[in-house]
């Protein structure tokens, strides 16, 4: 746009100085308004229900401010502490728990546990891309943020040898929990895009049993699928509108 703007007025210089006709200057008079014209959109519009995340924050009694959580929600996720796998799960409370969509909550060893069984960073080239950082306003002790996490499967995992296959996670929002110590009380994520990547729209775990071509054996393991429930009242709620048309 710079480029564009610059040669146009090169030619109304140009014109201005060697006399060309009316013509040519009102051309380029014209589209330079064009090429300088931008949609802009109202700031002052107000948005009914949206917060003032900056006043409640400000307000909040939480002893760790936004910015410090934030951090320590980074260095908790960090290599060298692991989400607790590095540093025997100092990290998490006592009261700790996990939660995802279709699994927990469950305490603090079984979660150490899990993870050290599934052993993913030896098996996985993992690729971490998080963004998205913020504190709840209104659970101020809680951050939330984004991860698209890509993976090689480079070593074996549960028994599957290495494929190379290169794994696309969904997008997936995470939250983690605080108490005023530093310590995480709470850490979960969902899948906030079925319809991206390639694991067939599965989150966590489940997306690298299912990506190496070992899904577990149970519906939650897999993609999704309408129960015969939902098919069964769809179809039903259609005959019915059908009816009505008539």
């Amino acid at each position: 746009m710079k480029l564009s703007l610059t040669f146009i007025s090169l030619i109304v210089i140009v014109d201005q100085t060697l006399g060309f006709s009316p013509g040519l200057l009102s051309a380029g008079r014209r589209i330079t308004q064009l090429l300088s014209t931008t949609t802009s959109f109202s700031t002052t519009t107000a948005l009914e229900g949206d917060l003032n995340t900056q006043s409640l924050l400000a307000d909040s009694t939480f002893s760790i401010k936004p910015d410090d959580l934030i951090a320590r929600a980074k260095q908790v996720l960090g290599k060298e502490i692991g989400l607790g796998l590095k540093d025997g799960g100092e990290c998490l409370a006592e009261s700790f728990a996990f939660c995802a969509p279709v699994v927990g909550p469950i305490d603090r060893d079984a979660f150490i546990q899990a993870l050290t069984s599934f052993d993913l960073e030896t098996a996985f080239d993992l690729e971490q891309q998080y963004f998205g950082w913020n504190v709840d306003p209104l659970q101020p002790n809680r951050v939330w943020y984004f991860n698209r996490q890509k993976a090689t499967h480079v070593n074996t995992f549960q028994g599957v040898e290495a494929t190379g296959k290169k794994l696309e996670l969904p997008p997936q929002c995470y939250h983690m929990d605080f108490e005023e110590s530093g310590k995480v009380t709470e850490f979960g994520f969902y899948t906030v895009d079925r319809q991206q990547g390639n694991t067939g729209g599965l989150g966590g775990a489940f997306a690298f049993f299912y990506g190496v071509g070992k899904p577990l054996p149970f519906p939650e393991g897999r993609p999704y699928q309408m129960s015969w429930q939902r098919k069964f009242f769809t179809a039903f709620i259609n005959v019915l509108q059908k009816f009505k048309k008539d």
